[in-house]
């Protein structure tokens, strides 16, 4: 579940959206019994996730950010 900075450029807006959704609920806790390595790795995903400052990217805030890209690129091309 990295971001890498390629995808904003590219604006990849449902799989950005996705990860930061799948940041915010976290991990379901069953599958610590149900499937350890799974766990385990969505874990850590979710960990570096917020480490690395992504915790404010909500996907409201993704949608947030894209309906402004989409505003700014119509009044780019307008103009």
């Amino acid at each position: 579940m990295t971001i890498d900075r390629d995808r904003l450029v590219r604006r990849d807006w449902e799989l950005l959206r996705e990860v930061a959704r799948l940041a915010q609920q976290d991990v379901p806790l069953e599958l610590a019994s149900t499937d350890p390595a799974l766990y385990e790795t969505w874990r850590a995903a979710v960990t570096r996730y917020h480490l690395k400052g992504w915790t404010h990217m909500t996907p409201e805030r993704v949608d947030a950010v894209r309906q402004k890209a989409i505003s700014h690129q119509q009044a780019s091309s307008v103009a």
